[in-house]
């Protein structure tokens, strides 16, 4: 179960059932930004993919560097490690539109450069759905630098079960991946920071009707007794207001006897 769930809690309510605590692996983490990657590879917004988007900073003159270290765009990066260029990059940028080109010179240099190959063997990108997987996945396919000693595994939910796991298993030697995912898979790196710790139960959120007539259905007994053994009971008034719901809905739409 999930990592957040009150153990001991459910525990209790399952008569002093054993918890199981399974530790996982620990990895250290080097956190980089939007400009770390701007600058590591020159990239600067270009329309089209096969057109060169590397420049120089010959390219850009005196007052044009002037104008881009005193923009309130880039004031953030007053006195850091950051060039002209990656300024002058990140003040035209769109940060709302998924800039392909910068994913696949990034990927090329993390698996070339000898300062970051060794993350090179796994590489994970997240994405927003099912489109955006396939548009990558396709120009990863088609990139000379990707069309051999790589396997790249698009990873989504309406993608069948064993093709998904196929995305887990450790290539042969001298083969690398490209997991291409959803970043619903990010959640958990923004749960503790974002999310409340538990989430109120869906027994207290949404209408005991269905739920009601479940428990009629199952003919597991007093309806209010049944669910005041819940782990988290709701309480007894609206269980009664659901009752009556149900049953007004009943009067007014009386069973066909034929």
């Amino acid at each position: 179960m999930s990592a957040t769930v009150d153990a001991q809690r459910f525990s209790s309510y399952l008569g002093g059932a054993p918890v199981l605590m399974v530790p996982g692996r620990m990895f250290p983490v080097e956190t980089m930004y939007l400009e770390d990657a701007i600058e590591l590879t020159g990239y600067i917004p270009d329309d089209s993919f096969n057109s060169s988007s590397r420049v120089s900073l010959d390219d850009i003159d005196a007052d044009e560097i002037s104008d881009i270290t005193n923009s309130n765009s880039t004031k953030d990066l007053q006195g850091a490690k950051y060039s002209a260029m990656t300024r002058k990059t990140l003040s035209e940028l769109d940060e709302y539109r998924i800039n392909y080109d910068l994913i696949i010179q990034l990927i090329e240099k993390v698996a070339t450069d000898s300062r970051y190959i060794r993350y090179s063997k796994a590489i994970l990108v997240f994405l927003p759905g099912i489109a955006e997987i396939k548009q990558l996945n396709d120009i990863l396919l088609a990139h000379p630098s990707f069309t051999s000693g790589w396997i790249i595994y698009p990873l989504h939910s309406i993608i069948a079960g064993e093709e998904q796991e196929r995305a887990f298993i450790t290539p042969s030697e001298g083969v690398r991946k490209i997991v291409l995912a959803t970043n619903i898979a990010e959640t958990g790196d923004r749960h503790n920071r974002l999310l409340a710790e538990q989430q109120t139960p869906e027994i207290l959120r949404l209408s005991l009707q269905d739920l009601i007539l479940r428990v009629k259905t199952c003919k597991l007994g007093d309806i209010e007794k049944t669910l005041s053994e819940a782990l988290d009971p709701p309480l007894t008034r609206n269980i009664r207001r659901a009752i009556d719901a149900l049953i007004d809905v009943a009067l007014a739409h009386p069973t066909d006897p034929q």
